[in-house]
């Protein structure tokens, strides 16, 4: 897993700090970048992840679509562009991106397919 984020961080300029989060548990399990931030401020970022990802799925609800598409948000904050992909598999995890300042929504598509291809890895979906 560390292997997919730090790829994403190597290859994708704007993506400062990747992470890999239980939204349900309201932490972060594993992040990788330059000048990561503190536990305190990663943990607020998987709690923005799951706010802007529409909230952290109930016991009851349903699965996702196996081998489907993750959803997607993007929040633009002063300090950067926070970018949350669900897992459609275990929807409770997610992969989380924090962009640097400056970054555009319309600009971070290379990002989002990376980060969509490490999020079916993690998950065994897919081939390293």
């Amino acid at each position: 897993m560390t292997e997919i984020l730090d790829g994403l961080v190597g290859a994708h300029p704007i993506c400062r700090v990747a992470a890999y989060a239980d939204l349900s548990a309201g932490m972060v399990l594993v992040a990788r970048g330059e000048g990561l931030p503190p536990r305190e401020r990663l943990d607020a970022l998987c709690a923005e992840g799951a706010l802007i990802l529409g909230g952290v799925p109930g016991p009851d609800a349903p699965g996702g679509t196996p081998g489907g598409t993750p959803e997607v948000a993007l929040l633009q904050a002063p300090d950067g562009l926070r970018v949350a992909l669900r897992d459609p598999d275990v929807p409770e995890e997610a992969l989380l991106c924090l962009c640097a300042p400056g970054a555009q929504a319309g600009g971070i598509e290379a990002l989002l397919a990376a980060a969509a291809r490490g999020l079916a890895r993690i998950g065994g979906r897919d081939a390293p």
